[in-house]
């Protein structure tokens, strides 16, 4: 199985100057600072958390870790490490890379820098590719008895690293009656969760993703019998494995698009948090896939639904939006050459 994925300590302790002396932009929440993260924006993450005013003392917590988070300093709670040299050599290289690269006029850089320290950690030549360099890590990592997923996640390199995998398989029915019956793994006794969550202290970040194997999931991240894992994760991955098969080569805009619909298709309890989620994080850069997804989401379905304003979606009645998502996907699936599903 490949190991590769698809595509401080006070509390108090005062915000860098950085951020304090950064303009203080509108809309200043710790949601706004978290997507800034997930759209891979450091500078305005640390803008929108030095203009921040916490509503509580959970808040002001998560508004310290993150300040230092982001500037590679020492947070609280502590990120976790593993005890061993070569794992926790290998989490400092991922964790200065991701504080670099979430700036971007520093990530070439920060890249390159990566790939030096990876390269010296395994002792691969000097011409050695990126993918190796990749793969030398996950097979030392494995030689260790830690499980570990590298690759892309959105705009920057990643590292996922944990301590035990479960393996179960789920039936999945699709809105547009597509059925898959997928291998989950379930990643227990995480050490790094990836970029974004490490980023976010915890906060929003990669909960699972899909591969032509099977989905994963960050088990620690979902109660797996609620309504968040079965249309959050299972679904929306479900989509991903499903379309990696009969649309290959399918762009990850273009995938995250398709199972986002399925997501609001399929949503009840969790539809109202799923479009709020969708509306905060919105983008028109492609190499963000989410944040693109989100907006044209909206927008499709604000069109169908003939209402002015994509955010008035969260006040739409809820059989409405799921039909609308419903058909849009099935609108889709024609225009890229799918036939309808079988009974």
């Amino acid at each position: 199985m490949s190991n590769r994925l698809p595509g401080l300590v006070a509390l108090f302790v005062a915000l860098a100057p950085a951020i304090v002396g950064a303009a203080a932009p509108a809309g200043a929440t710790l949601s706004a600072a978290q997507n800034a993260v997930l759209q891979a924006d450091g500078p305005r993450a640390l803008a929108l958390l030095g203009a921040l005013h916490p509503a509580s003392a959970a808040e002001a917590r998560q508004r310290v870790c993150m300040a230092a988070r982001l500037q590679d300093r020492p947070s609280f709670p502590a990120a976790r490490t593993t005890g061993h040299p070569f794992p926790d050599a290998v989490l400092r290289a991922y964790r200065r890379y991701w504080r670099d690269a979430l700036d971007p006029a520093h990530r070439a850089a920060a890249e390159t820098a990566l790939f030096a320290d990876l390269r010296r950690l395994t002792g691969q030549p000097a011409q050695a590719t990126r993918d190796a360099l990749q793969d030398a890590v996950s097979a030392r990592l494995a030689a260790l008895g830690l499980h570990s997923r590298l690759g892309r996640t959105a705009e920057l390199y990643d590292l996922m690293l944990y301590f035990r995998e479960d393996e179960r398989r789920y039936p999945v029915l699709l809105p547009d009656g597509q059925r898959e019956s997928v291998r989950v793994f379930l990643m227990r006794d995480m050490v790094s969760g990836g970029w974004a969550r490490h980023l976010n202290c915890g906060g929003p970040g990669t909960g699972g993703f899909a591969t032509d194997e099977g989905l994963y999931a960050v088990a620690d991240a979902y109660d797996l019998d609620d309504e968040a894992f079965r249309i959050n994760f299972l679904a929306h991955e479900s989509q991903h494995y499903a379309d990696y098969k009969r649309l290959p080569g399918l762009q990850g805009p273009e995938l995250e698009y398709r199972a986002k619909l399925v997501e609001l298709a399929l949503a009840e309890q969790t539809l109202a948090k799923t479009l709020r989620a969708f509306v905060a994080n919105q983008g028109d850069e492609r190499a963000n896939p989410h944040a693109w997804a989100n907006r044209r989401v909206l927008a499709a379905l604000a069109q169908r639904l003939k209402l002015a304003q994509p955010e008035r979606l969260v006040d739409a009645a809820a059989d409405e939006v799921r039909a609308a998502a419903r058909a849009a996907l099935v609108q889709d699936n024609a225009e890229r050459g799918l036939a309808p599903a079988g009974p």
